[in-house]
């Protein structure tokens, strides 16, 4: 079974919630509002796991990069502030958790002095924490659309061992709020993780999300 979501699909989900929210929007417009919300999310997330990986075959040491896929999704809930600055854009710091299912893919590199290193794909838990801002501009009728910019980090459980990264993410928001406090948003991400040791994951991660802003 391939587990990896692509670049391209994670885009026409962006379209088709673009097409929801404009559906959804009212004549009338009032601006956004300020005050906290509250939103469960369901997340979807392909990554590239890369580590540099070395060997000694016959006195001779050569390394190299080896890169498998990553594929999750699972559940995660959010909360933010919205600063109105006028009628047309706003400031939203926020911070978003998920507890996800991540199934990683095989992998093997070969190296020059005639080595091969193989990783084998294991099924694990990852623990996402995403906390940054939104900028939100506000064209009409109860619909927005930003860039993002946040602190990312992940921990992945399997085992016996935790281990975890940190990295920048940041990306796109485009969803609707009615002048009541519902909303729902779609956000999508591209984010890189440290995880020290010449590990690095990295990749795009799509975000659906439903609430309510008190």
């Amino acid at each position: 079974m391939n587990f990896r979501c692509s670049l391209s699909q994670h885009l026409t989900v962006l379209l088709g919630a673009s097409l929801v929210v404009v559906l959804m929007a009212g004549t009338s417009y009032a601006g956004p509002r300020s005050g906290f919300s509250v939103y469960g999310s369901y997340v979807n997330r392909s990554t590239q796991l890369s580590q540099r990986v070395a060997t000694t075959n016959g006195g001779n040491f050569s390394e190299a990069t080896l890169s498998t896929t990553q594929a999750s999704s699972g559940g995660g809930l959010g909360l933010d502030y919205q600063f109105a600055t006028g009628k047309w854009f706003s400031i939203v710091p926020f911070y978003q958790y998920s507890s996800e299912s991540n199934k990683g893919g095989d992998g093997s590199v070969d190296l020059d002095n005639g080595s091969t290193v193989t990783i084998t794909g294991t099924t694990s838990t990852v623990v996402h924490h995403f906390a940054g801002s939104q900028f939100r501009f506000w064209p009409g009728d109860n619909f927005y659309f930003g860039p993002e910019i946040g602190y990312h980090s992940e921990t992945f459980s399997g085992g016996g061992s935790n281990v975890t990264g940190t990295g920048i993410g940041g990306g796109l928001v485009i969803g609707f709020e009615t002048d009541g406090g519902f909303q729902i948003f779609v956000q999508i991400d591209t984010m890189t993780a440290d995880h020290g040791d010449n590990i690095t994951n990295g990749g795009t991660a799509t975000r659906l999300n439903a609430g309510y802003r008190f």
